[in-house]
């Protein structure tokens, strides 16, 4: 998020490597696992810090050399720190006792309560273990229970006790069905749990950046569905895709279709040959059509394509971010039509060729537009070469979704930043948008960033008739997150939240915006200034490639919870 954990961990670390009570540093060797495509961004960063004459540091990258980077940090001297990444720490014959200080960057990377990764750090018996993350709650709270518990063994007792006497609680009355007694008593254990927290967990927020960066504005989009995407939609749902929707649905059956409206939503030619009949065989990926017909048929492409000809124009770079790969490539065809080049980070880019990618994008001669996939390079990346992007679709987990947005805005940018969201008005798109906005909360009331509790975790899932009103298409709302929250619906009677709804953005907030209104596409915009939500943070770094499509399964399986049971 930006916040400056790196550099308070590098200052941390030179002072222990240097001082101690007794007149003796405080510790000699210290090992940083992180994500694989970080290493080379720590090394970078205690370069650019440091420099090699005051902090030796050595790093595992990938295609080998391990045996000896670690031979040379077991020496100690000129070379005390160790950076390696979670997948190469398993392999390392590092041993018990070796590493004096242990630090995990993005360490919701733990949040597995049983884990290889969890066993093999474990197993080093580090006496000091410093873990950071913008997100120690993401899903549920059993993910928290198995963060701190890593971290200070016993502090939470129990997983079963404390499912019982946190979890369930606090779950359950963050239900909009809840009674009045589940819900005081879950204010209570939510205010007891915080606070015992609140011992092992130093906090920063927001605010530690809006004094010293440039403004932040957060613009939401909504778009109106073509004439062609409407005309898709009611094709899906008559070949009978809801009957996938019956007794005995689970979420294998319905996330295909799930899938299928979520890229109807960002272009018809997305789910072109997709299988009828609700069938979940993987469907084949077409022919984009022509650029300017693949625009004219989606209306977040539209409004799109005027917001990066507008950015470009004036000489600013966007990043645009997407859950699909797929996404990603109609967006590279319609930025060719616009004479538009693009650098692009995804699953298949290789971790160390990222830092590249970064650098050059960054530079005055880089791409206009960088593509980014949500999941595998949201986190760790400084994106400040850009000072607009734009989200083309949502993930299931807020945490991903902040996390690409402070690619952006972050330590070393200059200029005023505008983040967009783009939501497609009426359909399943911005259904899922209430729901991310729905996962928030759990998390707020515990004082962390990101997600909120679903059905593994003890929080609510979708009832079999909430999920078949996800496939109902409103033509006529222009945003129906506006009308619930002026109604007080789902629980969003907040004041303060009604206010920030209430009235669309006005004309002249932004240049991209008023060409994406021009366009006539957009049905209802909503722009909030000051920066992202202290509850905002950061989600788990880089899958890999294969990973990416599974995690993302799991998020929303956990959401979709067993359907016969409802």
């Amino acid at each position: 998020m930006g916040l400056g954990k790196t550099l308070t961990t590098i200052a941390l670390l030179w002072t222990l490597l240097r001082q101690g009570v007794n007149g003796r540093p405080t510790c000699r060797r210290v090992l940083i696992a992180v994500p694989a495509s970080l290493v080379s961004n720590w090394r970078a960063e205690l370069r650019k810090w440091l420099g090699d004459e005051r902090l030796g540091a050595v790093a595992v990258l990938p295609g080998g050399g391990g045996a000896g980077a670690v031979a040379a940090w077991r020496a100690g001297g000129a070379k005390p720190v160790l950076v390696a990444s979670y997948e190469a720490i398993r392999s390392l014959a590092i041993g018990p006792g070796a590493v004096d200080v242990l630090v995990c960057d993005e360490a919701h990377r733990l949040k597995a309560v049983q884990s290889v990764t969890q066993d093999s750090l474990k197993a080093l018996r580090a006496p000091r273990c410093l873990l950071l993350t913008g997100t120690p709650l993401q899903n549920n709270l059993s993910e928290l229970w198995a963060t701190l518990d890593f971290a200070v063994p016993g502090m939470l007792g129990s997983l079963p006790a404390f499912q019982r006497v946190f979890a369930g609680p606090i779950a359950a009355a963050a239900d909009a069905r809840a009674a009045p007694a589940e819900k005081e008593l879950g204010a209570t254990r939510a205010a007891e749990l915080a606070a015992r927290v609140s011992a092992a967990v130093l906090r920063r927020t927001a605010d530690v950046l809006r004094a010293g960066l440039p403004p932040l504005t957060v613009v939401d989009v909504f778009c109106r569905l073509t004439p062609a995407q409407v005309q898709t939609h009611r094709s899906l749902i008559a070949r009978g895709a809801l009957a996938t929707l019956g007794t005995g649905a689970t979420a294998t059956t319905v996330l295909p279709l799930i899938g299928r409206m979520k890229a109807l939503c960002v272009a018809p030619a997305l789910v072109s040959g997709e299988a009828a009949d609700g069938s979940t065989a993987p469907p084949a990926r077409p022919p984009l059509p022509d650029a300017a017909d693949l625009i004219a048929s989606s209306g977040k492409l539209t409004v799109l394509a005027a917001m990066l000809a507008t950015a470009a124009a004036a000489g600013h770079k966007t990043v645009v971010a997407s859950t699909r790969t797929s996404a990603l490539d109609a967006v590279a065809h319609a930025c060719a039509h616009l004479s538009l080049s693009v650098a692009r980070i995804d699953g298949c880019t290789p971790p160390a060729a990222r830092l590249d990618v970064v650098n050059s994008f960054n530079g005055p001669a880089g791409a206009p537009v960088l593509l980014l996939s949500i999941r595998a390079g949201g986190a760790g990346l400084n994106l400040v070469g850009a000072c607009r992007i734009v989200l083309l679709d949502l993930d299931w987990n807020p945490a991903h979704n902040a996390q690409a947005l402070a690619r952006v805005w972050r330590e070393g940018q200059t200029r005023p930043c505008f983040a967009y969201r783009l939501h497609a008005a009426g359909s399943l798109d911005e259904k899922l948008f209430q729901r991310v906005l729905f996962k928030q909360g759990l998390a707020d009331a515990l004082g962390g960033g990101g997600g909120g509790a679903n059905k593994k975790g003890n929080g609510p899932a979708f009832s079999r008739d909430e999920l078949r009103s996800l496939f109902d298409l409103d033509e006529r709302t222009e945003c129906s997150t506006r009308d619930l929250v002026l109604k007080g619906e789902k629980g969003t009677g907040s004041a303060a939240l009604a206010a920030s709804w209430a009235a669309r953005a006005a004309a002249g907030t932004d240049a991209c915006l008023d060409a994406a209104e021009a366009t006539g596409a957009v049905t209802w915009a909503r722009a909030v200034r000051g920066g992202l939500a202290d509850d905002e943070g950061e989600a788990d770094a880089e899958p890999a490639a294969e990973e990416e499509k599974e995690a993302a399964a799991t998020e929303a399986a956990d959401d979709v919870g067993s359907l016969e049971l409802e």
